[in-house]
């Protein structure tokens, strides 16, 4: 559980500037979002940083904002970012490209992943722009000391439930909302993809970093 204090309004300013206040009015900061830094903490909250100040949203203040998922909300934040006076100057986004192996068992949300990959190499990831969900062969290479020995995996959320059952693959397309400044489509981070006890689900991702 977070210790930020819960978020209860953010106040659009003039040329992307938001100011934030707690749920009792007391201002937690302004931020200039072309400016600012906007990322995931290590337990999946969005942080804001510019210049020293740094606010916490966590998922019971984006809920308490009004928005369907942290997505949504990030979504909200890069509409903003993107309409910045002088937006031309704004940063493309970048992809970095990850192969992720989910082992026998295991279920792990599409925003638990991005994060976990942020940490082994040591980026700041704010999305994910396309996922090529798909399957490790039978008696294939081992993974965490085992072998994939049943051929079995599904996902669920947001974008849909699949089940890859023997076979087969599942895809997030990869989407651009703008070429200048380059911006991408974000998946919602709360799909959901769970190998089945003996199979190994390959997740390959395309990640949004600055």
């Amino acid at each position: 559980m977070s210790c930020a204090p819960m978020v209860g309004s953010i106040i659009e300013n003039e040329c992307c500037s938001i100011s934030i206040y707690d749920t009792n009015g007391n201002l937690i900061g302004i931020f200039n979002l072309g400016n600012a830094t906007i990322s995931l903490t290590s337990a999946g909250n969005v942080k804001i940083t510019e210049n020293g100040i740094t606010a916490i949203i966590d998922e019971d203040s984006i809920d308490n904002l009004g928005f369907a998922s942290k997505q949504e909300f990030i979504n909200y934040l890069i509409g903003i970012k993107g309409n910045c006076c002088g937006a031309t100057d704004l940063e493309d986004e970048q992809l970095y490209a990850y192969n992720y192996e989910l082992p026998s068992g295991v279920s792990k949300t599409l925003g638990d992943i991005m994060s976990e990959i942020g940490a082994i190499v040591g980026k700041t990831f704010i999305g994910v722009a396309a996922v090529d969900h798909d399957l490790k062969p039978l008696q294939g290479d081992s993974v965490i000391g085992t072998q994939a020995t049943t051929s079995d995996s599904d996902e669920d959320g947001a974008h849909g439930k699949r089940d890859l059952d023997g076979g087969g693959s599942s895809q997030l397309g990869l989407e651009k909302y703008s070429d200048k400044p380059r911006i991408y489509r974000k998946h919602d981070l709360g799909q959901t993809y769970t190998a089945a006890i003996g199979s190994v689900a390959i997740l390959k991702l395309e990640l949004i970093f600055y």
